[in-house]
């Protein structure tokens, strides 16, 4: 978001851009990116949350799904001020509570990568009913504060 008065989210203000969970097997979504971008000011005093979405669980034929990357929450302004929560943390790995039994397998899909790498889907070994190796959990992306006016960006 660009604009040229202030930008402020207020204390009751959440801008969500999280990552999506599947519901088996696949990888979680990466975190999205938020800018919040003014020729004046940028205040954040509520919530932005940009987390990769959890991986999805194992099931009888293949492993659970690794977390999704952190997202990115960048402010470019001549003054930025972040009281609030930012939060752009990675999805965890998909539960293995379900084990794997059936013949044909797939190992698990790895997380969508934003700010953060995508967390490795889990592996599957050999044998009649196994478990499912853990997969990865997604890493933490990253928040961005540009002191400067953005008009530079648009040209």
């Amino acid at each position: 978001m660009y604009c040229t008065g202030d930008v402020i989210n207020s204390g009751t203000g959440t801008i969500n851009a999280n990552g999506g969970t599947p519901s088996i097997l696949s990888g979680g979504g990466g975190g999205g990116i938020v800018v919040l971008a003014s020729s004046s000011s940028v205040t954040n005093a509520g919530t932005i949350n940009a987390n990769g979405g959890n991986g999805g669980p194992s099931f009888g034929f293949g492993g659970a799904g690794g977390g999704g990357g952190g997202g990115i929450v960048i402010f470019v302004a001549p003054t930025t001020s972040s009281a609030g929560t930012t939060n752009v943390g990675g999805g965890a790995g998909g539960s293995v509570a379900t084990q794997v039994s059936q013949t044909d397998r797939y190992g698990g899909g790895g997380g969508g990568a934003s700010g953060g790498n995508g967390g490795t889907g889990s592996s599957i070994g050999s044998g009649a009913t196994v478990t499912a190796s853990t997969p990865a959990s997604g890493s933490a992306g990253y928040v961005l504060n540009v002191t400067g006016n953005p008009v530079f960006l648009l040209h």
